[in-house]
């Protein structure tokens, strides 16, 4: 009876033995159907998103690259790449890395290791060989990628050739425009519409004391005194808000230490399509002119005073005026000597006369006069 109690039990012990094994088998079942669920899923994502990855990589407007740079190989290329440089996508395949840039590898290395440091770069001093032998000017951006057991680099390549060409010309364009406002006597400037400087020229840079390369994105009142260029500001809002040219006659004084007379033109710059793009101003110096003016002014009056008291007589004649004599007839104007168009006088003594005509030739040679002897 014993030996039949010991081997029930040792049955019940392998039925529940068994019983937690079997479950235990089913739990890890369970657990593989969950793993590969989970992997079908992963992989139904990664068939996606190489999918997505693949229509990118075919549509894209730039060309792109999958490359080895150590290795010098291209490992992959897509249609714009094919396009750009003229290849066939199979004869781009075939050939090294450095086919496309003769002359550059060192930098195109250089560059590679850089992504690889930093996980990603950007460059715009490399060039791309066509298969015609046309250098084209690129724009690089590379990044690091997985592919199968190696790192790689997957690089986009954009020809910026009419980009740099339209660069080129605007620089050019720039450089002659501020090679004549240098060679021009005028002040000139040009501000943005939020009043800071965008353009000076080489008289700019004289009066106000400073290198254009300091004025410019600096307001007046970087530049200015305070009360100067808030005088400065109200003047330039009043042209923006009308869309007019204004200019007045004015005496300012500069940090070079001068005070000129000037004619100060400004003027709204205004877009193709209409919109106000800043503000103009040119200064023209008239402070010699307005000084001979005054020099004028006094020999004028020296003259008509010397004339007045002269004690010979003399006649004046507008040669310009027909009928003499007449209602037109010259009479003793010397009082009036400055009014007519072509002079003719008449003085009693020789000597005086041949004074009084070296006296104002020069004046009425200035103003267009015919003067004559009689």
């Amino acid at each position: 009876m014993h030996g039949k109690g010991a081997l029930l039990n040792d049955r019940e012990r392998n039925k529940e033995q068994l019983l937690g094994d079997l479950a235990g088998l089913r739990s890890r079942i369970d657990e593989l159907e969950a793993e590969k669920t989970a992997w079908l899923e992963r992989q139904e994502a990664l068939a996606r998103s190489e999918e997505c990855f693949r229509k990118i990589f075919n549509h894209s407007n730039d060309a792109i690259f999958v490359v080895d740079p150590e290795e010098d190989r291209i490992l992959d290329a897509n249609f714009k790449a094919s396009e750009m440089l003229g290849y066939t996508c199979d004869e781009l395949l075939s050939m090294p890395m450095s086919a496309l840039h003769p002359g550059e590898m060192p930098a195109v290395l250089a560059f590679a290791r850089n992504v690889h440091e930093q996980g990603s770069g950007w460059t715009n001093e490399l060039t791309c060989l066509t298969k015609t032998g046309k250098k084209l000017a690129t724009e690089m951006s590379a990044s690091i990628i997985e592919l199968g057991a190696g790192t790689h680099m997957i690089a986009l390549i954009r020809d910026i050739s009419d980009r740099k060409r339209a660069e080129d010309e605007l620089r050019k364009s720039r450089e002659q425009l501020q090679a004549l406002a240098d060679n021009l006597p005028e002040f000139i400037s040009m501000k943005d519409s939020d009043g800071r400087f965008i353009f000076v020229n080489r008289r700019f840079e004289e009066w106000v004391c400073v290198d254009r390369n300091d004025v410019i994105g600096k307001s007046a009142h970087d530049i200015y005194p305070e009360e100067q260029a808030t005088e400065f500001d109200a003047l330039d809002r009043e042209v923006l808000a009308s869309g007019k040219v204004t200019t007045r006659e004015v005496e300012l004084s500069y940090p070079d230490g001068n005070t000129r007379t000037i004619i100060g033109i400004r003027f709204p710059v205004i877009s193709s399509k209409g919109e106000v793009l800043g503000l103009g101003t040119v200064n023209h110096d008239i402070t010699e002119r307005k000084r001979a003016e005054r020099e004028l002014a006094a020999k004028e009056a020296q003259l008509r005073i010397a004339l007045d008291n002269m004690p010979g007589g003399m006649r004046l004649v507008d040669k310009f005026v027909d009928g003499l004599p007449g209602p037109n007839q010259p009479k003793f104007l010397s009082r009036n000597l400055f009014d007519g168009k072509g002079v003719v006088f008449e003085l009693i003594d020789p000597l005086e006369k041949f004074l009084v005509f070296l006296f104002v030739r020069g004046y009425f040679f200035r103003r267009g006069a015919n003067l004559m002897l009689q």
